[in-house]
C-alpha cells in the first residue's frame, strides 16, 4: 500500500499513513483510525485498505480515547459532558484463513 507502513496487528497499534502516525484498531465489522494529535477518527468497513481512507470517509472530532486490554475494548468520547459515546472491541487473535 503506498504511503502505508502496517504491521497487521488486530490490538491498536500505530501505523504510518502518509508519513503521519495514526493509531489503528480493528473491530468486527469496522477498521477505526485514529488521529490522536488532532483527536479526529474515521470508521471504515475492516476491508478497506488504509491507503484510500482518506479519500473515502470524513473525520469526526472526540474528546477522549479509552483502551482497556483486559476486555480488549475501547471507548470514543464524542462530547465534553461524555454523554456520547462510542465503545467497540477488537480481535484478540487475528482472523484465521478461509483459503
Amino acid at each position: 500500500m503506498a504511503g502505508v507502513t502496517d504491521t497487521g496487528e488486530v490490538a491498536p497499534h500505530v501505523v504510518r499513513i502518509n508519513g503521519t502516525p495514526m493509531t489503528v484498531v480493528d473491530s468486527f465489522v469496522y477498521r477505526w483510525v485514529f488521529d490522536t494529535e488532532a483527536r479526529r477518527f474515521r470508521r471504515v468497513p475492516r476491508t478497506m485498505r488504509l491507503d484510500v481512507v482518506e479519500s473515502h470517509t470524513g473525520w469526526l472530532s472526540y474528546e477522549e480515547l479509552r483502551f482497556d486490554d483486559a476486555t480488549s475494548s475501547f471507548t470514543v468520547v464524542l462530547n465534553a459532558s461524555g454523554t456520547k459515546v462510542l465503545q467497540a472491541t477488537w480481535e484478540a487473535e487475528p482472523e484465521a484463513s478461509t483459503a
